[in-house]
């Protein structure tokens, strides 16, 4: 097969032409990658101060980042100063947790064992991440987590009950009557002044501290 001009050919260019060496090329292409994952790290750090983004109480997993250049092209033709341009294309995705929802889980773990009429009443929760897991396709499909919960727990005391059932009783009545009552392990109990032996038949008269 041949092929021939019936007319004659015109245009391009006898002489030197500037052309990226693969040296420039792959100094430009660590360039582009640096450049664009840092403007992506940059969104990301603004988006988290957005009301939107704070009103979920969203917190970004430290290591749960998922960068990866989905296209990588350079464009070699120079310009008139010499400058080429390479294209590059990233994905970069995100692993956040809402604190709010891994404490209710540990609090219903909690209660499943304690009984579900206890009552949160101070914790501390601590986590980190353990390990990053990837799909097939290397996006993200969670997170193994290390988690650190502990928490005081109550079975809330219906005060005004305790009153009346208190009402006239001796000190050891009460005692009997306090200790009877359900996970009470202990009971301090003073009369004021200190010859009256018996609780006052006013309720009003009646002071019950809950530790």
């Amino acid at each position: 097969f041949f092929g021939s001009s019936e007319s004659p050919m015109t245009g391009g260019v006898i002489g030197e032409k500037a052309y990226p060496t693969e040296d420039d090329i792959a100094k430009a292409k660590l360039e582009a990658e640096k450049q664009i994952k840092d403007s992506i790290s940059a969104a990301f750090a603004l988006d988290s101060q957005q009301p939107q983004f704070k009103q979920q109480e969203l917190n970004i997993l430290d290591n749960g980042s998922n960068f990866r250049v989905t296209k990588s092209l350079p464009m070699p033709d120079v310009d008139s100063t010499g400058k080429f341009k390479y294209f590059i294309e990233a994905k970069d995705e995100r692993m956040a947790i809402r604190e709010a929802d891994l404490n209710n889980y540990l609090v219903m773990k909690a209660k499943a064992e304690l009984g579900d009429d206890f009552a949160l009443k101070e914790k501390t929760l601590k986590f980190e991440v353990k390990k990053i897991v990837f799909k097939n396709d290397n996006s993200l499909n969670g997170a193994i987590l290390g988690v650190e919960f502990s928490g005081d727990f109550a079975r809330p005391i219906d005060v005004d009950d305790l009153k009346s059932r208190a009402a006239g009783k001796s000190e050891s009545e009460l005692r009997t009557l306090i200790l009877s009552m359900a996970s009470i392990e202990k009971a301090n109990i003073s009369f004021w002044p200190f010859w009256v032996r018996s609780v006052p038949s006013k309720l009003d008269k009646i002071s019950v501290s809950v530790e």
